[in-house]
């Protein structure tokens, strides 16, 4: 039984520290700068998701990831 608990406690604990570390980058990759030297005009086309935004913004290497910028949506 106390074998069965500190493998709970263990699992929690890198399920936490996970968690804590995957939101540190998020909020790290969302807050940088982007990639570019210069201004570009973008143009978000009416009805768009923002997965398309995203997509859009990533392929015209505006922003790094389209995931991060997903999430910094939320």
């Amino acid at each position: 039984m106390r074998t069965l608990l500190n493998l709970i406690v263990y699992s929690l604990t890198i399920i936490v520290i996970a968690v804590v570390g995957g939101g540190y980058w998020v909020v790290h990759e969302y807050k940088k700068p982007g990639p570019l030297d210069q201004n570009t005009i973008f143009t978000v086309e009416r009805g768009q998701s923002a997965s398309d935004i995203a997509g859009n913004l990533e392929s015209q290497n505006i922003i790094e990831d389209a995931l991060v910028f997903r999430i910094g949506l939320k």
